[in-house]
């Protein structure tokens, strides 16, 4: 490439600064081409360790309980899985009935067991989610999917993370705790934990077993089970956290239900902990409303133009799926940003809402933590 001699603008005359644009291209032009599509070395071993999706195939079906089923998965095509921080999602996309469905799971084994080309999820028999109600009930060894690369920031960072974690989880939040158990105990992951598990009944706790065994071994995991409402619970539960706490030194994560993070943030506030030392694992609050609404959505997806009903009590991504209708998602929460659509016109209610400034300032939604408000239209980017 030809040396370009560079000069302060204030030392060019004028036919030198007007030619100045010529002379910069062709400078460019005089540097050798480069192919901007084709892969590097280490672009091709990236792709290989952490692919965007996988293809399984269900090796085993566990029942954990009458409530719970845990999927053993591994690559159909043999290839190694890709690793995953304990604590961390992935996004299963199935075809139910001829309808292409995305559902988000904690990953709920040991980031280890990705050696062995093992992933397991945990599935909530959920008759009100028509997905995970299919994969409990109907699921078959053998049966083939799609999974998305492991994704979210639920996991414990020494950088961001103080050493002593304290957990509050109910109901299937204890999943990706659970993963985080078996992190600490196989040595992949290196703080203390002492989790609060919440349930209403005692056949309620899933991997109670599993998880007193791990605590017998390591003296950096504690478990507190406790039964009942935590409303009713109330003192027992914030004096048992009070204990736990060690100033600025412990991070809480909450993993559970809308109920459970409404009531400890009003009781965690006392701590004055950094907004950084609390961690919740991400889901989609409700829309409350008094009264049903029906409105008409009119969504675009390539040349494709739809028009369909929608509610203000279920989100946009949930309208679409009642009508067959499907487009890309991972997270389904509201953070990962794939389902990014336009809104053209029409009031919207965002919860979780995580978008950038370019998206808020250019009216881009997320249709999976989106609510309608009034007849919508949409463009899928």
């Amino acid at each position: 490439m030809n040396n370009l001699e560079i000069k302060q603008v204030q030392d060019l005359d004028e036919l030198a600064l007007n030619n100045l644009a010529d002379k910069r291209d062709e400078w460019l032009k005089s540097a050798n081409e480069i192919d901007l599509t084709k892969k590097t070395e280490i672009e091709t071993y990236a792709n290989y360790l952490m692919p965007e999706y996988i293809n399984v195939v269900v090796k085993r079906i566990l029942s954990e309980s009458s409530e719970y089923n845990t999927l053993v998965l591994r690559s159909e095509d043999g290839s190694p899985l890709p690793f995953f921080k304990a604590g961390q999602s992935s996004a299963v996309t199935i075809s139910i009935d001829g309808n292409k469905m995305t559902r988000s799971y904690p990953l709920s084994s040991n980031p280890e067991e990705t050696k062995d080309g093992e992933w397991r999820i945990t599935i909530k028999n959920n008759e009100e989610d028509y997905v995970s109600f299919y994969l409990f009930n109907n699921l078959k060894i053998g049966e083939k999917f799609q999974m998305s690369a492991p994704f979210g920031d639920f996991y414990y960072n020494p950088l961001r993370d103080a050493k002593n974690i304290i957990s509050v989880c109910i109901d299937n939040g204890i999943i990706p705790i659970y993963s985080m158990v078996q992190a600490i105990c196989n040595n992949v992951e290196d703080f203390n934990l002492t989790i609060f598990y919440l349930a209403k009944k005692e056949n309620e706790f899933i991997f109670k077993e599993e998880i007193n065994e791990y605590a017998s071994k390591s003296n950096k995991i504690k478990i507190n089970y406790i039964l009942g409402d935590y409303n009713d619970s109330e003192s027992n539960l914030i004096n048992k956290i009070n204990e736990a706490y060690i100033n600025s030194e412990t991070s809480i994560f909450i993993s559970g239900n809308e109920q459970l993070l409404d009531f400890l943030n009003k009781r965690l506030s006392d701590l004055n902990l950094p907004k950084k030392y609390i961690r919740y694992y991400s889901f989609i609050p409700s829309n409350k409303v008094k009264k049903v609404s029906k409105y008409t959505l009119t969504i675009h997806i390539n040349d494709e133009k739809y028009e369909i009903p929608c509610y203000n009590n279920k989100t946009i991504m949930q309208a679409l799926e009642d009508s067959s209708i499907y487009i890309p998602s991972k997270c389904q929460v509201g953070i990962c940003g794939l389902c990014r659509s336009e809104l053209v016109f029409g009031e919207v209610r965002i919860v979780n809402d995580k978008r950038s400034k370019a998206d808020k300032r250019y009216n881009y939604i997320h249709p999976c933590s989106t609510y309608p408000l009034s007849d919508i239209e949409l463009i899928v980017r």
